[in-house]
C-alpha cells in the first residue's frame, strides 16, 4: 500500500494569518536574524535581510552557507539544508509551501565582486523547499518499506 501524502495548506490565502504567525514564531525562535514573513499565491515566503551574498563553507559542517547578521550585530552561518531540516523536523506539513529569499546587506562591501544575480529589490538567492521535501519523503517511504529498494536506484 502506498503512502498518501496530504497537503493541508493548498489554500494558503484562506488561513494565511495562522500559518504566517506559526512560521514567524518558529523561525524567530530558531534564528536571531532580521526577517519578515509574507505569502504569495502558492508559498509562504521568509525574507531574510542582512545576508552577505558570497557563499562560503560553514567550518562546523562544511556545507555551503551564507553569513547572516543577527539582531545583535554578530554573524553566523545559515544554509539551505539547515533551514530545511529545522522546519522538516518540527513542522513537516508546511515545508512544501516554504520559500526563503536572501537579501543583500546594504553596508557590506564586496570589493571587485560582480553581483549579476541580484534583483532590483536586493534579493540574490531563493530556496524553494518543495523538491527537497519530496525527495526526503521518498527516502523515508522506501527506507520504511518492506521491499527495501536501494537508494541508488533513485539518484539521491
Amino acid at each position: 500500500m502506498s503512502k498518501i501524502v496530504k497537503y493541508p495548506y493548498t489554500n494558503l490565502t484562506r488561513h494565511h494569518s495562522h500559518y504566517l504567525k506559526c512560521v514567524s514564531v518558529f523561525f524567530e525562535s530558531m534564528y536571531d536574524v532580521w526577517f519578515y514573513v509574507s505569502v504569495n499565491e502558492t508559498n509562504i515566503v521568509i525574507k531574510i535581510l542582512e545576508v552577505n551574498p558570497v557563499k562560503i563553507y560553514n567550518p562546523m559542517s562544511f556545507e555551503p552557507s551564507y553569513r547572516v547578521r543577527t539582531r545583535g550585530s554578530d554573524f553566523f552561518h545559515i544554509s539551505k539544508y539547515d533551514m530545511f531540516n529545522s522546519f522538516y523536523n518540527y513542522i513537516p506539513d508546511i515545508v512544501p509551501y516554504l520559500e526563503v529569499e536572501l537579501f543583500v546587506a546594504h553596508d557590506i562591501i564586496i570589493g571587485d565582486l560582480e553581483l549579476n544575480n541580484v534583483r532590483h529589490d536586493g534579493c540574490f538567492e531563493t530556496f524553494n523547499f518543495r523538491e527537497q521535501y519530496y525527495m526526503e519523503e521518498t527516502r523515508n517511504h522506501y527506507a520504511n518499506s518492506p521491499f527495501r529498494i536501494p537508494q541508488e536506484h533513485f539518484g539521491f
